[in-house]
């Protein structure tokens, strides 16, 4: 069994088990949220992926590539009421394990969902003071990301397509001051 099946399954099935024997020992996972955490160690990624298996319901696995040492997996979920999808890209040592772990998720309103529920249990265990200012500082960005997400689909369309209501707010403006 490839890592990437490996890894879907026991994430799919909450076998933490069994991803100890698909990560290497010397582990490194880059989280997606911030350029600036790393998860380093076999005990340290487990207890992460332990904390976003929770925030992530009805989590499916639909699609697998490899390459040369590399493996990705495309993945969709729910955090929340927010469809999440993202990719998981393993990067693997000479025995077949995982090294190194990458994953890219979107949209960005799902991201903001995601780094919400995550960030005060990852923090939790450097302290309840210290997850609480994470909770607090992670907690706006769910509802101003989806907000700015409407805005951004209003922003992006097309002027023409806005064109038709534009006029029929001008024609009852001129209506109303005549």
């Amino acid at each position: 069994m490839t890592a990437s099946a490996t890894l879907a399954r026991a994430m799919r099935e909450r076998d933490f088990g069994a991803l100890e024997t698909v990560l290497a020992p010397d582990v490194v996972f880059a989280s997606p949220l911030t350029s600036t955490v790393r998860f380093e160690g076999r005990e340290e990624v487990i207890a992460l992926f332990k904390i976003v298996r929770e925030a992530l319901e009805d989590l499916e696995y639909v699609e697998s590539f490899a390459g040369d040492g590399v493996e990705a997996l495309r993945f969709r979920a729910r955090v929340g009421a927010e469809p999440i999808e993202g990719v998981d890209v393993l990067r693997l040592d000479e025995h077949g394990r995982v090294r190194e772990m990458s994953v890219f998720v979107r949209p960005l309103p799902a991201a903001g969902a995601l780094l919400a529920a995550l960030a005060p249990e990852v923090v939790r265990p450097a302290g309840r003071w210290r997850a609480a200012v994470a909770g607090a500082m992670s907690a706006p960005l769910p509802v101003m990301l989806r907000r700015g997400d409407r805005l951004a689909a209003w922003l992006v369309r097309p002027a023409a397509s806005r064109a038709p209501a534009a006029r029929r707010r001008h024609r009852a403006a001129r209506a109303r001051s005549r």
